[in-house]
């Protein structure tokens, strides 16, 4: 198979002025002044030439900043800790969206708030310090994205300019990996550290198939989603190999739709309802070396990952508990620390003990396990909005109104609007 080469891994970085670099390390206009091309991988050796060598540095130290800015908790460079939110957002069930996606929206030309709009998200949601989307939510927003961008095939484009967790630990560890099989690996064991989606690898014969599983999805995902995934796990290995190779064949569930856009992107055939959404690549495809491979990097972030998986997944089962317990309490009432402790078996001081080590609060589980309520009771159209109030154990319909709006930027009536009765979403949508 002929393969062509991938000049955005095979040319070393040049940044222009080391000032300009220097105002980036420190911290001032991250990411919106960076002379660094998106999505280009930061060489890890210096440069030959002397006169390069200086920038060559500069970029190393915004490189090891952004680095800081994305390890997961309990990880440490330079004695310096992050915050929990990447973990916590795994053991909550969603997804960390990263602030970079407003950026990519403005470059294609997307207008962000009417996104926002018609996906039922304030319009506020993408300027947030954190933003963590549920399954659902997440479908929405990107289903919203291709309506209003009016092309199909718009994931195709931002695939390889964006993940769905923006420059996260496990994607630096995988652009850095020493083949295509290690990185496609790296990047399925530690997604667990940031999200409820699953990368599962197969082989069958000569072949080797990269599918893409949202677990928590209660409807099948949108094809943008679905295209973004796929393009943006080609360009991971096209980037650390240097070449561009490309699939055996591309696998779809959804019925055939724009089959020439997808088979000119990807450059093979591609299987309309399939069983699985997937990237069938050649086993000797996944064999090939990363040129980006740098030992000394995953030597500093491998263990700490490690680490934190492990931590996370203790985390993980006693969150769960917790808000299972609080779930089979509500109804008619706000059930207590005591009380959820007394359901688990455990004193309150152990409780509290327990969720203070994990850095959450009851209060957090307590508002989460109603919001998950929430959300199944108000797709079920035969219950009044009266009634979810009581199943959920606000004292009143106004305090179940307040506490939904002040957290999904929409009241229970037109979240059920969006999310159930479709049709009039769209002409709601059309309204405004």
């Amino acid at each position: 198979m002929a393969v062509e080469p991938f000049l955005g891994a095979s040319k070393a970085v040049h940044a222009g002025k080391a000032e300009e670099v220097e105002d980036e390390a420190r911290g001032s206009a991250m990411h919106a002044s960076l002379p660094v091309p998106a999505g280009t991988v930061l060489p890890l050796t210096p440069p030959e030439s002397p006169a390069l060598r200086l920038d060559w540095r500069v970029l190393q130290r915004f490189w090891r900043v952004r680095l800081m800015q994305t390890i997961p908790l309990g990880c440490k460079i330079d004695r310096m800790n992050t915050t929990p939110t990447r973990a916590y957002a795994a053991m909550s069930g969603r997804f960390r969206v990263s602030r970079l996606v407003a950026r990519q929206l403005k470059d294609h030309g997307i207008p962000e708030l009417a996104v926002l709009r018609r996906a039922g998200l304030w319009d506020g949601w993408l300027r947030q310090e954190k933003i963590l989307a549920t399954t659902e939510e997440l479908f929405g927003f990107w289903r919203a994205v291709e309506e209003v961008s009016g092309d199909p095939t718009v994931g195709l484009r931002l695939g390889p300019n964006l993940s769905i967790d923006g420059g996260t630990p496990q994607t630096i560890a995988a652009l850095h990996s020493e083949s295509f099989l290690d990185a496609i690996q790296r990047i399925a064991r530690y997604k667990k550290l940031t999200c409820p989606e699953e990368i599962r690898v197969t082989r069958a014969r000569d072949e080797c198939a990269v599918e893409f599983l949202f677990l928590l999805g209660a409807r099948a995902e949108p094809p943008i989603l679905v295209d973004l995934c796929l393009a943006w796990i080609l360009d991971i290995g096209q980037r650390g190999t240097g070449v561009r190779f490309y699939p055996l064949r591309v696998e779809l569930i959804r019925p055939p739709d724009h089959r020439e856009a997808l088979e000119e992107h990807f450059r093979c055939r591609v299987k309309f309802g399939a069983a699985r959404n997937a990237l069938v690549f050649r086993s000797s495809d996944l064999s090939r070396p990363f040129i980006t491979h740098n030992p000394e990097l995953l030597a500093l972030i491998t263990p700490q990952m490690d680490a934190e998986l492990a931590a996370t997944q203790s985390r993980r089962n006693v969150v769960d508990e917790v808000k299972t317990a609080v779930k089979r309490l509500l109804a008619g009432r706000r059930p207590t620390l005591k009380d959820v402790a007394r359901a688990l078996g455990l004193s309150t001081r152990t409780l509290q003990r327990q969720l203070t080590g994990l850095r959450v609060s009851f209060q957090q589980m307590l508002q989460e396990a109603r919001q998950e309520l929430a959300h199944h009771y108000l797709t079920d159209e035969s219950l009044e909005l009266t009634e979810v109030a009581y199943l959920l154990g606000f004292a009143d319909a106004n305090s179940f109104f307040r506490a939904f709006q002040r957290r999904e930027g929409v009241s229970p009536y037109r979240w059920r609007c969006r999310h159930v009765n479709q049709p009039d979403a769209a002409r709601s949508a059309k309204t405004r």
